[in-house]
């Protein structure tokens, strides 16, 4: 698609939409002027697009939202205010993507989260208390980036992990 923004004009015919993929475009901004217009999303796709951060938290209006896959884009940084509203959250996906860091309260309005990919993101270091909150998480893929170690109690309250990977890192003893 050759899709450069979602116009909120379009997305106002679609009240009762619960999912939408919008991937594989080339939009290089979310607008949450547009996703407020489908407050009820349960689940957003906006992989395999240019966009590089996300301003005026685009997600705010979702609060109903439960899987958001931001992979692939150009995202240099994220900040926990844009995941504020998003407490149903169950999978975020943000693969593929330049981070080398995050924030410590990152994900803490996410309590829901079961599912986090956060595979090939350059990540060279995790805050120790960068999970704490996320005590339902049962799938962390930390796969293909640039960790040398893991903090002490990192992995503390995730007493429900079944899924994790750490392959391709480089991690020592």
């Amino acid at each position: 698609n050759n899709f450069r923004a979602i116009a909120p004009l379009f997305l106002d015919l679609f009240p009762n939409l619960l999912t939408l993929h919008w991937g594989w475009s080339q939009m290089s901004s979310i607008s949450g002027e547009a996703l407020a217009r489908v407050p009820k999303l349960q689940y957003l796709n906006l992989r395999n697009n240019r966009v590089s951060s996300l301003t005026n938290t685009p997600f705010s209006a979702l609060s109903h939202l439960e899987h958001l896959d931001i992979s692939s884009n150009g995202l240099r940084a994220l900040h926990a205010s844009e995941f504020d509203t998003l407490t149903r959250l169950t999978t975020l996906n943000v693969t593929d993507n330049p981070l080398t860091s995050l924030d410590a309260g990152i994900f803490e309005p996410l309590t829901k989260l079961q599912r986090l990919y956060m595979a090939g993101t350059r990540l060279a270091s995790l805050h120790a208390r960068a999970l704490d909150t996320n005590r339902e998480l049962v799938h962390l893929d930390l796969f293909d980036n640039r960790l040398s170690h893991l903090p002490s109690g990192f992995f503390h309250h995730l007493t429900r992990l079944t899924f994790l990977d750490l392959s391709n890192n480089n991690i020592g003893s």
